[in-house]
């Protein structure tokens, strides 16, 4: 439809006055009856909205007040209407009106674009971003929607919560560089109120929130107000057609971009290596403030890089670290990944999956960066320490944790760190209130933490001894694996330090792996593992303590197994009975006279 401020009545020949708006001038100036009068839009400045060319009939100017904004002002203007009991009656005529405002706009990739939902009680997605091309096909649009149920329940806050958790998403058409600006229509007082969503929307720098109140309660207007923040993101009109008087007031607050420069990702000074560890539950929260919070990371090929794992009571991986060098792919691939729920929460599962399939050199872990776990957790118990303390010991590792709730705060500050420093901690009350510390986070996730340096005073050349007879149980091994693992933790590897390797045990005994097949802490904890029972090497049935030294001794500790000359041999068993043999003491001696040896055994 076309509009104007013509309005009606009888003409008369006197002149027009300009109605004139921010950042214009008038090449053409023509006041008096039929005169055409040209706008423009200063340098620097765009068409947004309104006319360019406007005709003086009697003192009423044709079409509408030119609009212009910052030249490289992108809008996706999405428009929330109410489509209740209450506004059923002039739904018909208030979307028509709203076509007739869009029809003013200039729609197009480059500048303005229009999605709308509609609600009552329930919400309904009526088309995205990018449906519609034009002006003109956008009003036709708008102006057939129908109200599909026209409840009297009018839930605002569900709207809003759909808005910005569901239907603002570069799926949908939203670009990464445009602002995102919520307009609220409505007419009746919600049952649930929106103006708490509104405040978590208004938290993300590219949004803005606008009430449009038609005829409303004061009850509604006040929570418009509140949702958008400013009474001058506020309109009110007494009807539809009152509101189509209001054009100008209302394009000028909702086509028009904020004054300040657009906002940008934050520099990181160092190479990071980050990998969020989101628990399957509530996702659609979660993924949200994930999404928001990588477009303030300088994602990169050579800069950051971004992996996201899920768990549950088990864990997967959504992408690695080389799968997206943008930030705008990854925050796509965010809001893309579904959204499931479980009743898990095992971080511990969380951790362990991105250590051992995604900080790798397959997964795009780089050796030159710094590798950042981040956990994403409700208030629900598991028990990560142990978890978390050997990874925090292996490599240039540091955690952060995301933790939502009152339960288990020590447990999870725990995790993310010792010695009182929980600095890497930060709470949110509930899921939809996570938004609101995003700019914590973010200080955390942007700062080049080092990693603590360990020094070895010596060169050790250690042997882990493990008991494999069938008398230990598979939980009394795995007890021990996590024993060596803990303690490697905690050690210096490299060839000018500490050298590991595993020897297993019962009748007889073997070599799991050598001192010189793994030369870092993480692949020696992975190797360790996925050691598993029961060797065919040696019978086991009994446990000789004595066999497995001396294998140790003639087989385990040589050149070819990377033993050094210059490196003390420590022998280190760990067992969960007594030898079948008698003179385990007297090996133990007889080693210990030469001083480049120690024997050590826990059982």
């Amino acid at each position: 439809m076309s509009g104007g401020s013509k309005g009606s009545g009888t003409y008369q020949d006197v002149s027009c006055t300009h109605e004139l708006n921010s950042n214009l001038n008038i090449p053409t100036s023509a006041t008096g009856c039929n005169g055409v009068s040209t706008y423009a839009c200063n340098s620097g400045y765009k068409q947004v909205a309104g006319n360019t060319q406007r005709t003086c009939y009697g003192k009423f100017w044709t079409g509408y007040p030119l609009v212009c904004s910052v030249s490289t002002c992108k809008i996706d203007i999405l428009f929330i209407i109410e489509a209740s009991s209450y506004t059923s009656s002039i739904y018909s005529e208030l979307v028509s009106v709203i076509g007739d405002l869009v029809r003013t706009m200039q729609i197009s990739t480059s500048n303005i674009q229009v999605g709308v939902i509609s609600y009552d009680n329930a919400v309904d997605q009526n088309f995205k971003f990018n449906a519609y091309s034009t002006a003109a096909s956008l009003d036709t649009a708008i102006t057939a929607l129908t109200i599909p149920s026209a409840s009297s329940t009018i839930n605002l806050a569900e709207a809003l919560t759909v808005a910005f958790y569901d239907f603002v998403k570069l799926s949908n058409g939203n670009r990464y560089q445009a602002y995102k600006y919520f307009v609220i229509v409505g007419k009746s007082t919600p049952t649930n109120l929106g103006s708490a969503i509104g405040v978590n929307i208004r938290k993300v720098a590219k949004n803005q929130v606008f009430g449009i109140g038609i005829g409303p309660t004061t009850s509604l207007a006040n929570d418009l107000k509140s949702a958008a923040g400013s009474t001058a993101r506020y309109v009110e009109a007494t009807s539809p057609a009152d509101l189509a008087t209001k054009f100008n007031t209302v394009l000028t607050k909702i086509a028009v971009c904020p004054t300040s420069a657009f906002p940008g990702a934050t520099s990181v000074a160092c190479k990071l290596d980050i990998v969020f560890i989101v628990e399957n539950f509530n996702l659609r929260y979660t993924k949200r403030f994930v999404a928001e919070l990588v477009e303030d990371l300088p994602i990169s090929s050579n800069g950051v890089r971004v992996g996201f794992v899920v768990f549950d009571n088990g864990a997967r991986t959504e992408f690695g670290l080389t799968a997206y060098t943008s930030s705008e792919a990854v925050k796509g691939a965010i809001e893309g990944i579904s959204q499931t729920t479980s009743s898990y929460h095992y971080v511990d599962k969380g951790l362990i999956h991105a250590r051992d399939y995604v900080f790798t050199a397959a997964g795009g872990d780089r050796a030159d960066a710094v590798n950042y776990y981040v956990f994403i957790v409700g208030p629900y118990y598991s028990d990560p320490i142990t978890t978390a303390r050997i990874i925090r010991r292996s490599g240039d590792n540091i955690i952060f944790g995301v933790h939502l709730g009152t339960s288990y705060v020590t447990t999870y500050k725990e995790t993310v760190g010792s010695c009182g420093d929980h600095s890497k901690y930060t709470n949110s009350a509930t899921y939809d209130n996570l938004i609101n510390i995003k700019n914590t986070v973010k200080g955390k996730l942007t700062t080049c933490y080092q990693v603590p340096a360990y020094t070895q005073a010596c060169k050790l050349d250690i042997a882990f001894i493990i008991d494999d007879t069938n008398a230990v149980t598979a939980a009394q091994f795995t007890e021990m694996k996590t024993a060596i693992e803990v303690l490697v933790s905690k050690m210096l590897i490299g060839d000018n330090a500490i050298r590991i390797g595993i020897v297993t045990f019962g009748d007889g005994a073997a070599t799991a792996f050598p001192l010189n097949q793994y030369s870092t802490a993480p692949a020696l904890i992975s190797a360790i593992n996925a050691l598993t029972q029961g060797n065919s090497a040696y019978s086991r049935s009994t446990r000789y303590v004595e066999k497995a030294i001396t294998w140790t001794l003639w087989n385990f500790f040589t050149p070819t197994n990377g033993d050094r000359s210059d490196a003390q041999n420590y022998y280190v068993i760990l067992t969960y009975g007594g030898s079948s043999g008698s003179n385990v003491a007297g090996y133990g001696t007889s080693l210990q006279y030469n001083s480049m040896i120690d024997i050590f055994i826990l059982g």
